[in-house]
């Protein structure tokens, strides 16, 4: 390579030199940039302690996480909620809502984070989950957990964010990131 020439001298033969003159076309075409495309951030709330009617089967594909959770003494967890919130990287998404009987409201809020291209996925994530009450009580009082993290993940799969343990239940909040369908 003679780069004061900005020359390259290849020998071999006609199969090697057709895959260099091959090469050196590409480097000089530009390249289409990758563009981000829109995901879909899943949410799904699991929790220890539920009984009758507020004790729903958790989805088929979080068996492998349900199976992980009993190896740590959270047996029989149920489905509190899930959610899917669309999402398009380095812009902030935002979800809130109410669930169950009793009712839990499940506030997500977060940042999908990228470079075009990129395999994984940086998710900035924050969970709040309370019990909703009917009296007026100070703030937090009727908190069942906050959870604020980052993580880098696979499309597709099912990340652990944490657990949060109150006295009768054990609040586990999993994350999963998909394509846009």
């Amino acid at each position: 390579m003679d780069q004061l020439r900005n020359q390259i001298i290849v020998s071999g033969d006609q199969k090697d030199l057709e895959a260099v003159e091959s090469f050196i076309h590409r480097l000089g075409t530009p390249q289409n940039k990758p563009t981000f495309r829109e995901v879909q951030v899943r949410l799904v709330w699991l929790a220890s302690g539920l009984t009758g009617k507020e004790a729903r089967k958790p989805p088929e594909d979080v068996k492998a996480v349900v199976a992980e959770l009993a190896k740590m003494g959270i047996e029989v967890p149920s489905l509190v909620t899930q959610t899917l919130v669309s999402a398009m990287p380095d812009t902030q998404f935002r979800m809130e809502g109410l669930t169950g009987a009793p009712l839990y409201r499940l506030s997500v809020s977060g940042n999908l984070r990228g470079t075009a291209g990129e395999l994984t996925n940086r998710l900035q994530i924050s969970i709040i989950a309370t019990q909703a009450t009917a009296t007026a009580e100070p703030p937090g009082s009727n908190q069942i957990g906050r959870l604020e993290t980052e993580i880098t993940t696979l499309p597709g799969h099912l990340v652990v964010l944490g657990l949060t343990p109150t006295a009768t239940s054990t609040s586990v909040f999993v994350v999963q990131i998909l394509p846009k369908k």
